[in-house]
């Protein structure tokens, strides 16, 4: 494998004063007016209701007036298309039902709560016996982390995605070096990552079409890798970085994104290995019958890794810094398997004259 290949990313914290546009809505669109003289490209919801998603859609066409929106569970029509969900802010004067949903955003936070309780009324959001925060806890101190579409992709939960109709763009003016970026749990056909000042402008395909013969060519289906990782980012402290997942037609989704600085560590070995830990349940009746019960996985990797002599007491120093922290790892950049968004479960640092081998096991998170 190629030298110096087993890399962890130090993560930066995405604040709102780095993240300078996003085409993922957040709060709530002006409700569609059908005396309303729509551009292409403006958006427009369904009349919010407290406690529940309002639904925003895009104009498609320039001069569109009084062209209703889609009636759900219908998406689009020749007018609209649906973008994306968003939840109206919550009121402690409104009554929410059991499982209302409500949002809850100020500066660097992004929440969603859920209600526990029929008839809740004037129950600060704070009350754990009458709402339930959405989304992943922090690693560091167990508070929530960003919750609503917009800000998915940037919380600690690999699989709950941003989602938005035909891409997610974002603009970061991060104001420190970035030179690696890596994305997981992605639905999309393609990811640009373009930089300021430098020009860096790179695009990775995702849609692959591995075949062995003209029968597979013509009639095995397309697929779309899920991992991605630009690892050449010029380290330009002052650029912004603009992020483009792409799926035309679609809806592009990502459940991570994590921007930083890399940390080589040593070259990975042939031998590596990944596997999966299923969560999934076999339940057996008493007539002998099985039905599998389809859950969640995770996801492990196995690796050695050669250290270059002298090098071990740096390497154990940034191995326990990061213990138990949410990373991106990287086993190889040969290999998109060995992408990998989780923690360093164990590892051993051996001293050799030669430098030693290093196993690793990383687990994945969820």
């Amino acid at each position: 494998m190629a030298s110096y290949d087993f890399r962890i990313i130090r993560p930066i914290e995405i604040t709102d004063a780095m993240l300078t546009s996003s085409n993922v809505p957040e709060t709530v669109a002006a409700t569609y007016a059908g005396g309303t003289t729509y551009a292409a490209g403006d958006r427009a919801g369904l009349a919010p209701v407290d406690g529940a998603a309002q639904l925003i859609y895009e104009s498609l066409s320039a001069g569109n007036i009084g062209h209703a929106l889609p009636v759900p569970p219908a998406t689009s029509t020749a007018y609209w298309r649906y973008v994306a969900s968003v939840y109206p802010a919550y009121s402690g004067a409104v009554t929410y039902a059991l499982g209302g949903t409500v949002s809850s955003i100020g500066t660097n936070s992004h929440l969603l709560y859920e209600s526990l309780a029929a008839g809740n009324v004037g129950n600060a959001l704070s009350d754990a016996t009458k709402w339930l925060p959405l989304g992943s806890p922090k690693v560091t101190d167990g508070t929530p982390y960003n919750s609503t579409n917009r800000w998915t992709m940037l919380d600690q939960s690999y699989t709950s995605q941003t989602r938005n109709a035909e891409s997610i763009t974002m603009v970061l003016t991060l104001g420190q070096v970035v030179n690696i970026a890596g994305f997981g749990n992605l639905s999309a056909q393609s990811i640009r990552l373009q930089q300021s000042i430098t020009g860096y402008d790179e695009t990775i395909q995702l849609t692959t079409h591995s075949v062995e013969g003209w029968y597979e060519y013509w009639f095995e289906e397309l697929l779309e890798e899920d991992e991605a990782l630009f690892t050449d980012i010029p380290p330009s402290p002052t650029s912004t970085l603009t992020v483009t997942i792409s799926a035309t037609g679609g809806t592009a989704g990502c459940g991570v994104m994590m921007l930083g600085r890399e940390k080589l560590l040593g070259k990975t070995q042939w031998g590596m290995s990944k596997e999966i830990n299923s969560f999934s349940r076999r339940e057996t009746n008493s007539f002998g019958q099985t039905q599998l019960v389809r859950g969640e996985y995770q996801e492990i990797l196995n690796a050695e890794v050669h250290l270059a002599p002298g090098s071990e007491s740096e390497v154990f120093r940034a191995m326990k810094e990061f213990r138990d922290e949410p990373l991106m790892i990287v086993g190889s950049t040969e290999f998109g398997l060995s992408i990998m968004y989780g923690w360093i479960h164990s590892w051993r640092v051996p001293c050799e004259l030669t430098g030693g081998l290093m196993p690793v096991e990383v687990r994945g998170l969820t």
